[in-house]
């Protein structure tokens, strides 16, 4: 039985078309604020794993905890079984997965994925908490967060997509995306070229 982390409402509606996408100056905060809640950061669904040559389809709940600074993910891996990756940034961002562990990557690989929890964990705190960021336009859909002692994040958004992207502390960067806006957006995907890709289906959403 897959661990089920909170109860989840399903969501079902018609797809945004042609959306208004208009940023007064001043209120980067707050339309990041907004759109951050279209994405199902606590969630259920299916999803696809990809580290190096290793490619793993599975299922998947996530729960995002803002108050405490983590992200859990507990997937349901044929072979592996079930397996609990979570991702916490009050300070540096760290992974608590045994599932990494037990892969045993050569150094270079491990220190790619551990650019890529760190990434990953970069944007959480954004998505956790807005407010603590410096956010700015540089065009009328896209633009720059910062925080101190951070990577800053740069954010773009479309009718239907909402990007994410950092540069880690090894220069390694990091692509969030959330596609197919109906009410919530329908698929997360986090990129880094060359060492891991994390895509979730989502078919239920908090």
């Amino acid at each position: 039985m897959r661990i089920l982390l909170i109860t989840l409402l399903f969501v079902s509606c018609s797809t945004v078309k042609n959306r208004v996408i208009d940023i007064p100056d001043g209120q980067e905060a707050a339309f990041l604020t907004n759109e951050l809640k279209n994405v199902c950061f606590t969630s259920a669904g299916r999803g696809r794993i990809e580290l190096g040559s290793e490619k793993y389809l599975v299922s998947y709940d996530a729960l995002l905890e803002a108050e405490k600074n983590k992200w859990s993910l507990a997937l349901d891996i044929p072979i592996h079984g079930e397996e609990l990756i979570s991702i916490e940034w009050k300070d540096k961002p760290a992974v608590q997965a045994d599932f990494l562990k037990n892969l045993k990557k050569p150094t270079n690989e491990q220190e790619s994925i551990e650019a890529f929890v760190e990434g990953l964990g970069n944007i959480l705190r954004l998505a956790s908490d807005v407010k603590a960021y410096s956010c700015k336009k540089n065009s009328a859909k896209s633009g720059l967060c910062e925080l101190k002692d951070t990577s800053a994040i740069r954010w773009e958004v479309s009718n239907d997509e909402f990007i994410l992207q950092t540069t880690t502390n090894s220069k390694k960067e990091i692509e969030f995306k959330a596609h197919s806006l109906n009410k919530k957006y329908e698929r997360i995907s986090v990129f880094m070229k060359n060492t891991a890709n994390l895509e979730l289906f989502i078919s239920s959403c908090e």
